[in-house]
């Protein structure tokens, strides 16, 4: 978040794991152990800790899920045992918003609280869910009843909104807040 280091997964096949590097590519550092497929590293706000999803190497490790490790390589722990696409945190850092094949849900980072966000009655194919710039409401696109929408939902999974209309809309993208300053 600071700009002097990037969270990368790298690697090839069975040796994919999450590396830290300088901006001009001149040290890099290995955070994760190998035991597992490491990929799509998220930083926190404050900078002190990463998420990753993680693939087993065999179906019996059972070592899959997704996992948050300090940026000093320490403090490694599974948050969810499910295997996710992609992990976004919450602009507070409380939160970790998971997104699956058909699901998107919020988790805490100690993998405590569980909030399922595609729990409504029609919603189908949950893809590309956000948080709002605010952090107060999570954005995504569903095909519901017979049309991709892009919805908002709650952080508790409650009071959904339609955003759109039947406009067959599968993606979009959020403008950042502006702020104004005071003269």
């Amino acid at each position: 978040p600071d700009g002097t280091r990037l969270a990368v997964g790298f690697g090839d096949g069975e040796n994919c794991g999450i590396y830290l590097i300088s901006p001009d590519g001149g040290r890099s550092e290995r955070l994760t152990d190998g035991t597992t497929i490491d990929f799509r590293p998220a930083w926190s706000p404050d900078g002190k800790t990463i998420a990753y999803i993680a693939y087993a190497k065999t179906e019996d490790s059972g070592n899959s899920g997704v996992f948050v490790i300090g940026a000093d390589g320490t403090g490694k722990r599974r948050v969810d045992e499910e295997t996710a696409s992609y992990v976004i945190w919450s602009m507070d850092g409380s939160m970790l918003l998971l997104q699956s094949a058909k699901t998107a849900r919020l988790i805490d980072p100690n993998g405590r609280k569980q909030v399922l966000l595609s729990a409504g009655a029609g919603l189908q194919h949950i893809m590309n869910a956000i948080f709002t710039p605010d952090g107060k409401r999570v954005m995504f696109c569903s095909h519901d009843y017979g049309a991709w929408n892009i919805y908002s939902v709650g952080l508790d999974g409650q009071n959904r909104k339609t955003i759109t209309g039947r406009t067959n809309s599968s993606n979009f993208c959020l403008s950042p807040l502006l702020s104004r300053r005071s003269e």
